[in-house]
């Protein structure tokens, strides 16, 4: 296809107008120079013609014989065929013959030309585009006898110069064909690689990476097509790499590392996907599950990161043999995973998953010659046209397995709205707590411990209580927890261990018993886990004065259960300073006999559900036996606490239990109504514990 702008047309109509440019210029070149030639020639002709005829008219002249002067021109003439006219003036100027057609005298008087060439003493030319008049004066010695003009014709040097222009534009017209042909060739054996160059260049930016120019001629070209492919074959393998990174990062942006299941991202798009189809079409049905691992934080810190890290991917695994094709598992982050059931026909497809994951949990898992034995808390939430975006759906799943949680963990809970709103009371619980430390709305309350063999109070038992400006008293039960999953446990514990330490010591200076009182305060974990506990405890006891033997630390078996060596080490080190240790709530844990004679423990408290059911089954009187042995055994004393009727107490008593505490003797005590208990025992000066009197008549 024709194209004006192409680099073709451009080539060829260059080359030619350079040829035909050169070839007519040559051309011209040649016919002015010819005409120069045939200039030169015919003035040389009429030169000579003048040097003949003077010689042969010199003496004529020089004698006026004028009958000579015209046969000597009409011989000379008729000789002379390329001469038209011969004239010839005298000494004056006039003009005596002129070789026309009679040769005779056509003038006497004096002409202006031949005088001009008389006087001119040199030849004289005149000339137009027909003729040429030459023109000289004849000189006799040294005396101008005449002067001859001679007119020259130019048709034969018309002619001569037309037959070299027309050989000239023949020669043009081949050399401009010619030229035209070359122009063709030149532009055709560039503009064909380049082609070529163009088409491939065209393939790559399409897409086809594989196309390669193959040029046969061994020229700058085929160098440039070289490398050309080279750059090709970079390119296809740089696609190739980044094809094959884009994959791999793709996978990465929606997948989680470690477990090779979907991500956080990829598991929000999918949910966010069906809760548009869920708005579209109310007949869809969906649900999410959340899931978390039970004591993961024990498996990972106790076994370390990697062992933790194969539990996930463990978890993981068996999560993918728990679902169908078309559902979804993704990790969240930790040990939080995400399962999301579509296609949902019947919400018992949603609790088989559920029940079909708890099982497959409760499979052992051997790692690093630890058999364990992983379980799941599971909150469900099938969908609602409620929902506007997965981040809400998310947080209710959450809340509902928080809930499952809360039920005793290792097992599922399908989400209902009250949920919603419990979770938004322990936010704003959660939110006032952390200002409720610095505002001072905490308060200690103490209940007394009673010796059985002497009937003496010890001590007391320090409680903690939260009064709230307007919701009022919060439980332990319902603050506690949410202590413990803030951190604020610690900071709280060591207000309390402050606080209780403190009091003690002033009731201890104000009322000097000769047996000084005991305090005991109930230790987190998270207290326990602090580097430097045990220099806070000394801390304390320098601050406050009191013997390290006044104060009981109250731990619970799973406390200490979780790390196992780093909390006996520091059991010691407290044991060794006169701290007493107590195990809080015995028998309710999963604490081993290896473990318990291991440990500095000096009290087992037993658990106050074992002496709630004492009356109603006889065999919580033989687990209560058992344990009192085991502590008798060990070298540990015994305290029995939620004591409240008098056959409880008669029962426990008649068992050798050390300790007791429990409504039948008091109900914790405020500092207010301890101090009004503990002068009227000053005043009696004994400890002696009456439960009929004091406190219950104290308190109403």
């Amino acid at each position: 296809m024709f194209n004006l702008f192409s680099l073709r047309t451009k080539l060829t109509l260059l080359i030619t107008v350079i040829i035909i440019g050169i070839t007519g210029g040559l051309t011209i070149l040649s016919i002015k120079k010819e005409q120069n030639y045939h200039q030169r020639a015919i003035k040389e002709q009429g030169e000579l013609f003048l040097d003949s005829i003077d010689v042969m008219l010199r003496n004529s002249l020089y004698s006026l014989d004028v009958n000579s002067i015209v046969k000597l021109v009409q011989e000379f003439n008729e000789h002379q065929a390329v001469i038209e006219t011969v004239r010839v003036f005298d000494a004056e100027g006039r003009l005596l013959i002129e070789s026309t057609e009679k040769y005779l005298p056509l003038n006497t008087q004096p002409d202006s030309f031949g005088q001009k060439i008389v006087n001119h003493q040199t030849i004289l030319y005149q000339q137009s585009d027909d003729y040429l008049v030459a023109a000289k004066p004849i000189i006799f010695g040294q005396r101008t006898v005449g002067a001859i003009a001679i007119k020259l014709s130019k048709e034969p040097l018309k002619q001569k110069i037309a037959a070299v222009r027309s050989q000239g534009l023949i020669i043009a017209a081949v050399a401009g064909s010619g030229g035209i042909l070359l122009a063709l060739f030149i532009s055709h054996s560039l503009t064909v690689p380049l082609n070529q160059l163009i088409k491939a260049t065209h393939r790559i930016t399409t897409g086809n990476l594989s196309y390669r120019i193959h040029l046969k001629n061994k020229d700058e070209f085929f160098l440039l097509a070289k490398e050309f492919n080279q750059m090709s074959d970079w390119l296809e393998e740089t696609l190739k790499k980044y094809q094959e990174n884009n994959a791999k990062l793709q996978h990465d942006l929606f997948h989680d590392n470690l477990t090779g299941l979907a991500n956080r991202v990829y598991i929000l798009q999918e949910i966010e996907a069906e809760i548009k189809e869920k708005k579209a079409n109310q007949d869809h049905c969906f649900a999410v599950l959340f899931l978390d691992c039970d004591r993961f934080k024990v498996i990972n810190d106790s076994l370390g990161h990697d062992v933790g890290d194969e539990v996930l991917i463990n978890i993981a695994q068996r999560l993918n043999l728990c679902i169908r094709k078309h559902d979804i598992a993704a990790r969240l982050g930790g040990d939080e995973f995400v399962i999301l059931i579509k296609n949902l026909s019947d919400i018992k497809q949603v609790t088989q998953i559920a029940d079909r994951i708890l099982k497959q949990m409760s499979e052992p898992l051997i790692l690093e010659n630890q058999q364990l034995v992983i379980t799941m808390s599971i909150g469900v939430v099938v969908s609602q046209e409620n929902y506007e975006n997965a981040d809400d759906l998310l947080r209710d799943a959450d809340i509902t397995m928080y809930h499952a949680k809360q039920q005793g963990k290792a097992q599922y809970a399908i989400f209902k709205p009250i949920m919603h709103t419990q979770a938004l009371e322990r936010l704003e619980v959660e939110s006032s707590l952390r200002k409720a430390l610095e505002k001072q709305e905490f308060y200690l309350y103490y209940q007394p411990i009673i010796s059985f063999k002497t009937s003496q109070l010890i001590g007391f038992e320090a409680l903690l209580r939260w009064h709230h400006p307007t919701q009022g008293w919060i439980s332990p039960a319902t603050f506690i927890p949410i202590a413990e999953e803030t951190g604020l446990i610690v900071s709280l514990g060591q207000w309390v261990l402050q606080e209780a330490c403190h009091q003690i010591s002033i009731w201890q200076s104000h009322f000097p018993f000769s047996e000084p009182l005991k305090v005991s305060v109930n230790i987190s974990s998270f207290q326990l886990n602090q580097m430097d506990f045990v220099e806070q405890v000394k801390k304390v006891l320098e601050e406050s004065k009191i013997k390290a033997s006044q104060l009981n630390l109250e731990i619970t078996e799973t406390v200490i259960m979780n790390n196992i060596e780093s909390t006996s080490f520091k059991l010691q080190c407290l044991q060794k300073l006169g701290v007493k240790i107590s195990i809080d709530d015995f028998g309710t844990g999963y604490s081993s006999l290896n473990y318990l004679q291991q440990l500095p423990i000096d009290i087992l408290k037993i658990d106050r559900s074992f002496v709630r059911r004492l009356e109603s089954n006889p065999s919580e009187f033989q687990i209560i036996e058992a344990i009192i042995k085991l502590g008798n055994i060990l070298g540990m004393e015994t305290l029995a606490e939620g004591i409240e009727t008098s056959e409880q107490y008669n029962l426990i008593q008649s068992l050798g239990v050390d300790y007791a505490q429990g409504f039948i003797f008091s109900k914790p005590l405020n500092k207010s109504l301890v101090e009004q208990t503990l002068y009227s025992l000053f005043q009696s000066s004994s400890l002696t514990w009456n439960f009929n009197d004091y406190v219950n008549t104290i308190s109403g």
